[in-house]
């Protein structure tokens, strides 16, 4: 699950006070009846509390498991949590057996589904691999809904990705990938995964459980996710791939997600949802060390609320990093190209002008930095290329949004800087 934020229900955010925990919300659901769980749904959908609107909307689902309004939701829901397309679609299908132009989420009587719901059936085919079906529904959904609808704009880009899939599937470029051995590809979120130039040690930000338990208290609420760790597996001479090693300089409260590692794989730098700053830790006596903060500051306009740093990358020089932010130094939302001069004290960061613009408020995308692993390949491509892609899980989905671009004539690397 990535924390991407809202792309159907579109809200402005309104704040309500102490969000509710977990055994509040139970005691809620046991308590109220069905009226009040349609608005307790629609509150939490609005505010991004997917964990918490999908164990109302399983009590309503008790109610009437044929209700379109409420397997809308659950569908919807489904998706928004990256979890079982194939589940969200069986939600769906009903759903769209009641559709209306004039969807009330907040009315308590209201059993029809928004025509929303062909956009979100396409989602369903397009990770499922079904293209034509993904086509028909985005189609669909695009022709039936109000031309000022929010979902016009991706609905497009998505047709888009189809028929970019339907080529590239036909004329394949690369060989079938084919998954990692060890303890990776689980249910729980790996992310940001950075494999050594020999191939033989693979670093990974993972949401699983750790061993100790100590993180057990800082659950993520909206998508009743555990903070991110740092891993590491390494493959021996027989080529198999040992369990999942926690490096010892995590820290359990905090959500710790992989953004470069030097090219002497002795210093990584980290970002974290739910801080702005980055972190840095040296590898030192056979581990890696207490993190160091890396503060960046990035213009964010009037907002109040800090941005997402993300992705820290420094030059070969050591005197520059790039990084991306969800700042909002225009009047335009999207994520920015960051540059920052390490030489600098309390300055703020250069904003590019080259963002990637969102089609809806909130909806995040990410930026890799892509950099070469042997020096053979430095020398060859003086260049750095940048690629971004939209988040999403399946090779059929790619397409339209894979794009690059080249920044400076040096190589990245991580060299020696002050945090």
């Amino acid at each position: 699950m990535s924390k991407i934020i809202l792309i159907a229900f579109i809200f402005t955010s309104l704040s309500v006070g102490a969000q509710m925990i977990e055994s509040e919300v139970k005691t809620m659901i046991e308590n109220a009846n069905e009226e009040k769980l349609v608005g307790e749904s629609s509150r939490f959908l609005q505010e991004n509390f997917f964990h918490f609107a999908n164990m109302v909307t399983d009590k309503l689902l008790k109610y009437n498991n044929k209700n379109g309004n409420y397997n809308y939701r659950k569908g919807y829901i489904l998706l928004e949590m990256n979890m079982d397309p194939e589940q969200a679609l069986n939600h769906l299908l009903i759903a769209s057996k009641d559709v209306k132009v004039n969807y009330d989420i907040y009315s308590p009587s209201e059993k029809s589904a928004p025509i929303d719901v062909y956009y979100h059936m396409g989602i369903c085919y397009h990770r499922l691999g079904n293209l034509d079906k993904a086509l028909e529904y985005y189609q669909k959904f695009i022709a039936e809904s109000n031309k000022q609808s929010n979902l016009i704009a991706p609905a497009k880009i998505r047709v888009a990705q189809v028929a970019n899939a339907k080529k590239v599937l036909q004329n394949p470029m690369f060989p079938a990938p084919v998954a990692m051995g060890g303890e990776v590809n689980t249910s729980y979120d790996e992310l940001n995964p950075m494999i050594s130039g020999d191939g033989k040690s693979l670093l990974v930000s993972s949401t699983r459980n750790r061993k100790d338990n100590l993180s057990k208290n800082s659950v993520e609420p909206m998508f009743n996710e555990l903070p991110a760790d740092i891993y590491q597996q390494t493959k021996n001479n027989q080529n198999e791939w040992s369990s999942l090693e926690l490096f010892l300089m995590n820290d359990p409260k905090i959500d710790e997600r992989l953004a470069s590692l030097s090219m002497d794989e002795r210093k990584l730098t980290y970002s974290s949802w739910n801080v702005s700053a980055f972190s840095s830790s040296e590898f030192v006596d056979g581990q890696f060390n207490a993190p160091k903060t890396i503060k960046v500051a990035v213009d964010n306009g009037k907002s109040k609320v800090d941005p997402f740093n993300m992705h820290f990358n420094v030059s070969a020089d050591g005197k520059t990093a790039y990084f991306v932010s969800n700042a909002i130094p225009v009047k335009v939302d999207g994520i920015f190209l960051c540059q920052k001069t390490l030489m600098e004290t309390g300055l703020p960061a250069k904003t590019f002008l080259w963002s990637i613009p969102f089609p809806m408020k909130l909806h995040l995308m990410f930026l890799w930095m892509v950099k070469p692993c042997t020096s053979q390949v430095i020398q060859q491509k003086a260049s750095v290329v940048l690629t971004f892609l939209n988040p999403i899980r399946t090779k059929t989905e790619c397409g339209q949004n894979l794009k690059t671009l080249v920044i400076q004539p040096t190589p990245f690397q991580m060299t020696s800087h002050s945090a």
